[in-house]
């Protein structure tokens, strides 16, 4: 009797498991192959030549795209087209608008995660694990705000149904995002000190410089990488570091001289402060700032040279160096920080020749990136 019992529970908790295997496997489709729907919204067409300036909330620019599909174990894998052929992974944003058929077939079972990179100018051939995607990213190459490199990733957990050849169809969000952050200067003004009278009659401002800032930063993580550029600026170091800057004609250094940038001259004319219009060129610089310390030491500086010119004719060369952004600087990338670059006597004769710059911050809105699977 005991036996007959045994064996009633046994058959039933066997008859129960197959039953709970199977509605697991019909749920999640642990073995049958995945269907990829891609939709793209809210892209804007990207172009090569860098502009004036980035408004908040306006669309990250967007020139390509390339779509990978990753398997549990690191693997890239190809999709193909209804008719078992490779299906197209790299479009150009007119490519991407007149391609009718945008679902990707086929996929392997163990395909877990969808990975979306932009903007990187070519196709990416040979690769064939995630770990060759990987890349070191350098800040110089970063400074075009309509061609950043852009990159997300997601897993794919959620199923909503079948498609229409009865694979399973899941549906995952991503969000194409650069790894950089955007410092603009929007204006300039010479404050006086209370009621005493401003010691300059005019002031111009001849060089912007950035300093303190990563050279490199992971492509797939945003995290910062390689060497920290920072010079310590005083007395002794700061006009050789203009001069350096101005030699080197690089991303990171602004002449206001009517080559570049326009010249800016504060005076009484114009109240002692000038504001970039929105189609003015004005000083802009991106950095990575996913660093440990962004809102500390690591945060970027930006160190201005001036020519003071005092009632009496006499030219005075001068300088200034930010010495903390408020707010401060985060680690989020897609930040604009918007710097009006206000100073007075007082920081001018400190000995340290700092100044605290009010910041207004905004964000790029990114790529809204929708693929179903």
């Amino acid at each position: 009797m005991k036996v007959k019992n045994y064996l009633v529970l046994a058959l039933a908790a066997a008859t129960a498991f197959a039953s709970c295997s199977k509605e697991q496997s019909s749920v999640a489709g642990d073995d049958a192959p995945k269907s990829v729907t891609l939709t793209v919204s809210n892209v804007v067409p990207g172009s090569r030549s860098a502009g004036s300036k980035v408004e908040p909330d306006s669309k990250v620019k967007f020139s390509d795209l390339q779509v990978f599909f990753a398997t549990s174990d690191g693997n890239l894998v190809q999709g193909k087209t209804l008719d078992n052929q490779p299906a197209q992974h790299y479009f150009t944003t007119d490519q991407f608008d007149v391609r009718e058929d945008k679902v990707f077939h086929f996929l392997p079972a163990n395909v877990s995660k969808v990975i979306v990179v932009g903007n990187l100018g070519t196709e990416q051939t040979g690769v064939t694990t995630v770990d060759n995607l990987k890349r070191t990213l350098e800040i110089a190459d970063e400074q075009n705000e309509k061609n950043l490199s852009l990159y997300d990733e997601t897993e794919l957990t959620t199923v909503s149904g079948t498609d229409e050849a009865g694979h399973p169809l899941y549906v995952a969000k991503l969000t194409l995002e650069p790894r950089v952050a955007r410092i603009e200067v929007v204006g300039f003004e010479y404050q006086a000190v209370g009621e005493n009278p401003r010691k300059y009659a005019s002031i111009e401002i001849e060089q912007v410089v950035l300093n303190n800032y990563y050279d490199g930063a992971d492509f797939l993580t945003g995290a910062v990488s390689g060497e920290k550029t920072n010079t310590e600026i005083n007395e002794g170091s700061a006009f050789e570091f203009f001069a350096n800057a101005a030699q080197s004609d690089a991303w990171y250094n602004d002449m206001l001289d009517n080559t570049t940038l326009p010249e800016v001259v504060l005076s009484a004319s114009n109240d002692y402060k000038t504001a970039y219009g929105d189609g003015d060129k004005r000083p802009a610089y991106h950095f990575f700032p996913m660093a440990e310390n962004i809102g500390t030491t690591d945060h970027p500086q930006l160190v201005v040279k001036l020519l003071g010119t005092t009632a009496d004719g006499e030219k005075v060369p001068l300088y200034l160096a930010t010495s903390k952004f408020d707010p401060a600087v985060t680690g989020n990338v897609a930040k604009i920080y918007q710097v009006q670059f206000a100073f007075n006597d007082d920081n001018l004769s400190n000995p340290e020749k700092c100044v605290e710059v009010n910041v207004g911050v905004a964000s790029w809105s990114v790529i809204p990136v929708s693929p179903e699977f």
